[in-house]
């Protein structure tokens, strides 16, 4: 079969290389490591992704997608969507 043969397929990988994939508009995504116990939030602005990390009380840090990819993806990690409102509040915004 040819390539242009071929069924589109889905990237079933998105959502691992892209975790922010599964946010949708006014939503950004909250991990945890019940562990350690820290919480931090990643999200996109204008093509950027940024982490808000606790321990840098939720100020903005540039990152990679790789990077984030990887922290959301390691054992014991609890990652999930949630509205912008959450984060605006631990960063005295709201």
């Amino acid at each position: 079969m040819s390539h242009a043969q071929q069924p589109p397929t889905e990237d079933v990988s998105t959502r691992q290389r892209d975790p922010l994939a599964a946010c949708g508009a006014g939503e950004v995504l909250r991990c945890e490591h019940p562990e350690t116990g820290w919480v931090w939030y990643y999200a996109r602005e204008h093509g950027v992704v940024r982490k808000y990390h606790a321990y840098h009380g939720f100020d903005p840090q540039i990152v990679s997608r790789t990077e984030m990819a990887e922290t959301v993806g390691r054992e014991g990690v609890v990652s999930r969507a949630v509205g912008e409102g959450q984060l605006d509040v631990l960063r005295g915004r709201a």
